[in-house]
């Protein structure tokens, strides 16, 4: 029998087993589909499968499925972000 019990850590769950043993929370965050990373993304999940087969974002395979991180979803975004050029001041 396992049994699934919340530890003291907010979002943090203990998977216990009948034997007695328990397995610590997995350091991986919530696993988004590919459907809500294009949603987060707001592009189409076409977009985000070319991301995975080009290997330009981070992922976890779980047997035949795809997630990802939201953690390393952020990462991204921000990784690609791109900051304006300031202008020169045109002084004479």
């Amino acid at each position: 029998m396992t049994t699934v019990a919340r530890t003291s850590q907010p979002g943090e769950t203990a998977i216990r087993f009948s034997a007695g043993r328990t397995v610590a929370p997995s350091p991986v965050g919530d696993l988004l589909d590919i459907d809500s990373v294009a949603l987060r993304l707001g592009v189409s999940n076409r977009y985000v499968r070319r991301l995975v087969a080009e290997r330009r974002i981070a992922y976890v395979k779980i047997g035949h499925l795809v997630r990802f991180d939201a953690v390393d979803v952020a990462r991204w975004i921000n990784d690609n972000r791109v900051d304006p050029i300031r202008a020169a001041s045109n002084k004479r």
